[in-house]
């Protein structure tokens, strides 16, 4: 293989109000996703433009430790987030303080999956789809209350070990059980006993 350890590859950050990632970048992109609300009232802007116009020394003593920290990495692995996360460990053992609660110990895909949310809320909360399961295929058949455009984002939401289609408004999963496998997966814990969305989606039965 022409790739070794010591070759550095430059990494952008990009900010952007899409919400999901298109088939192509998710291999190439570490999506990190910030479910944030501004209050629009005239004091939380007042309070925002302060906080923006102040200097950030963190962000620089963050910046030296991550540069130095990525001059020393002998091997790359997947969890491109792990030296961001040693170098702000360095930073609270210097200051003296201890990690707060929400500290991330594990990469955020294991934490967190906002695309598992979304889906979710569309089937259980929203009630915008249903779930017709076969043998070894599920159909989502989306209401005709949604747009094209927000069906091909919730099919975007989907991980790339779920092969899928989309046809007019019904989305085929050819990967019916690495659908029942992703919806169930509760992050950050194991889940134990019936699977959440068991009762709801009727998992293990094909109607």
């Amino acid at each position: 293989m022409w790739w070794q350890p010591d070759y550095v590859f430059p990494q952008i950050v990009v900010s952007s109000n899409t919400e999901n990632l298109p088939e192509w970048a998710k291999s190439r992109v570490k999506h990190i996703d910030f479910d944030v609300h501004f209050a629009p009232d005239e004091n939380a802007r007042q309070r925002l433009n302060d906080i923006f116009s102040r200097p950030n020394g963190v962000f620089s003593w963050f910046s030296a430790l991550y540069l130095q920290g990525l001059s020393s990495v002998e091997v790359f692995h997947d969890d491109e987030l792990s030296l961001a996360r040693t170098s702000m460990r360095r930073l609270y053992e210097y200051v003296g303080r201890e990690l707060p609660v929400f500290f991330p110990h594990e990469p955020l895909e294991k934490l967190f999956d906002p695309g598992q949310r979304r889906w979710r809320d569309l089937l259980d909360r929203m009630q915008l789809a249903k779930v017709r399961w076969e043998k070894d295929r599920a159909y989502i058949e989306f209401s005709d209350a949604m747009q094209y455009r927000e069906i091909q984002a919730y099919q975007g939401y989907l991980p790339q070990t779920i092969k899928n289609r989309l046809r007019g408004k019904t989305l085929i999963i050819d990967s019916r059980r690495a659908f029942e496998v992703w919806l169930n997966h509760r992050p950050g814990s194991e889940t134990r006993g019936r699977p959440l969305f068991s009762r709801f989606l009727g998992l293990g039965r094909a109607h």
